[in-house]
């Protein structure tokens, strides 16, 4: 699913996570950022279901528990059916880790 990651690194993560778009330089304020539902994780990267095509190629979003703030670049985006709400299957690949 994601460039660059080999499928045994890839682990299930099945849970809902906030995501926002991202300029590269102005941070999102937090009505900003949507619910995606995350499918599975990686150290380099990470694929989740949108509900709308993202508009930039960085995106910030919180993960886990600790809700760390990470940046990271589209890399794959397909139309996505089966999931009421969500249109989209978007793979990214984490840039830089924020908090």
């Amino acid at each position: 699913m994601l460039e660059a990651t080999n499928n045994k690194d890839r682990r299930k993560f099945v849970c809902e996570q906030p995501v926002a778009e991202y300029d590269g330089q102005v941070t999102p304020s937090e009505s900003d950022f949507f619910v995606a539902l995350f499918q599975n994780i990686s150290q380099s990267g990470a694929c989740f279901l949108s509900p709308h095509k993202p508009r930039t190629e960085k995106l910030m979003m919180f993960l886990g528990a600790e809700r760390k703030l990470l940046v990271a670049k589209v890399v794959r985006i397909a139309n996505k059916a089966g999931h009421p709400g969500y249109l989209y299957e978007v793979g990214c690949k984490f840039e830089k880790t924020l908090s």
